[in-house]
Order: structure tokens, then C-alpha cells, then sequence
């Protein structure tokens, strides 16, 4: 119940501290140095550069926001959105599952740039072809079906995350 005259300048604070918080998940497990620290750390680390640069992304294409690129819209905002929350979802899931093995030598460069190559993907399709991803809103109506569907898969590998670490 927040006010629509502050709710643009509450949504870009909750998602600044947002892409901070990804920003330092990154820089804390990139920086730190260990022979024998596992592979999946990294992993993780990596991904959170991607969901940072999905959520700044997010961010910059939000309604009201002056044009990312191309004109903003719910759609491309929610391309980003749902992008973010598969790479932290899915990371995470991994992290639970992978191996307790050391990182390989060239690990972290590949882990770097998967993560990279995810993030560079996904905002070309929200920035030039959102058309590729099928409707996630639809003015008067709301939230699509596929929106809610692709949320509740977020969900589902959480709890599969849950799961795993139990």
C-alpha cells in the first residue's frame, strides 16, 4: 500500500540494495583465495555478477524509468525479472548439488563467462526481441498466465534447493 507517487522511488531503492547485495555476493566470492575452496563457490559467485546485471537491467527498464535502450515496458522489465530470479534459483540449486571438489584451474574464467554470456543473452532478447518471450503482462488485464507459471517454477527449484541442502 504504497503510494503510486512513491512507488517508482521505492522500487528503484529495493532494487539498487538489490543489485549491491548480488554486487558483493560476487566480489566476495571472487576475491577470496583458497587452494582447496570448492568449485561451487565460485559458481555462485559467478552467477550473482549475472543476477546483478539482470536486476540493474530490470531496474533501468522499469515504467517510468527514462528508455533503456529501446522503450521500457512491464514486459521488458519482466524479461529481466524473471531472468535474475532463474540465475539465483538455479545457482543455488547447483551449489547444493555439485561436488565438495576443488576448483579446477580454469574454472573460474569458464564459470565467469557462462554467467557472462547468460546475462549478455537475456538483455539482448529484453532490449531487441522481447517479442521472443511470450507475454508476461498485459495492460488492463495484468499478470499473464505464463508469468505466474515461470514464478512458480522460481518456487518450485527453490524448494528442490531446500530439499537438496536437507
Amino acid at each position: 500500500a504504497i503510494d503510486a507517487a512513491f512507488y517508482l522511488p521505492f522500487h528503484t531503492l529495493v532494487e539498487v540494495f538489490a543489485v549491491v547485495v548480488a554486487a558483493l555476493v560476487f566480489v566476495t566470492g571472487w576475491h577470496v583465495h583458497d587452494e582447496k575452496r570448492p568449485a561451487a563457490s565460485v559458481m555462485l559467485a559467478c552467477a550473482f555478477l549475472a543476477v546483478a546485471l539482470l536486476d540493474f537491467a530490470h531496474l533501468m527498464s522499469y515504467a517510468g524509468m527514462p528508455d533503456f535502450i529501446t522503450a521500457n515496458s512491464p514486459h521488458k522489465a519482466i524479461v529481466f525479472w524473471l531472468a535474475a530470479r532463474y540465475a539465483a534459483a538455479g545457482a543455488l540449486l547447483a551449489f547444493a548439488l555439485m561436488p565438495r571438489q576443488p576448483l579446477a584451474r580454469h574454472a573460474r574464467r569458464r564459470f565467469l563467462a557462462g554467467f557472462l554470456g547468460y546475462a549478455m543473452l537475456v538483455c539482448y532478447v529484453g532490449i531487441w526481441q522481447p517479442d521472443w518471450v511470450p507475454a508476461t503482462f498485459l495492460p488492463g488485464a495484468g499478470l499473464t498466465a505464463f508469468k505466474i507459471g515461470m514464478e512458480s517454477g522460481v518456487v518450485v527449484v527453490l524448494l528442490g534447493t531446500l530439499i537438496a541442502i536437507f
